[in-house]
């Protein structure tokens, strides 16, 4: 098994996105199911990139598609899509609470407002 450039730079990447991971961890930056995510994205990127071509034949076999490389990216869309979807919502979740604490706000005022 020869060793590609994209192999090593992408094992390397994938090792300083984990300890970039732990180190916001540790400082409270994010929270315990966001260093699991992105510990199992860096640890998944690793395997790419080690094993590139046992994975993407498996990946193929599974999904039922005959090239490897247009089954690694069906893959990859939808988990962008995937994740596309998790932002939306969560943006629309933020747009809720912002939503509330600014009507919140404005009663508060007017019943200030109103005692004077």
């Amino acid at each position: 098994m020869d060793i590609r450039i994209f192999q090593v730079l992408t094992s390397f990447i994938a090792i300083l996105f984990i300890v970039n991971m732990t180190n916001n961890f540790r400082q409270s930056k994010i929270d315990y199911l966001e260093l699991l995510l992105g510990v199992l994205f860096s640890l998944t990127l690793l395997l790419f990139a080690i094993f590139p071509d046992i994975i993407s034949i498996t990946i193929a076999k599974i999904l039922g598609i005959e090239s490897n490389i247009n089954a690694v990216i069906f893959l990859s869309i939808i988990f962008l899509f995937f994740f596309q979807l998790k932002i939306f919502l969560k943006l629309k979740r933020q747009e809720k609470i912002l939503t509330i604490l600014t009507r919140q706000f404005a009663l508060k005022d007017v019943l200030k407002e109103e005692d004077l």
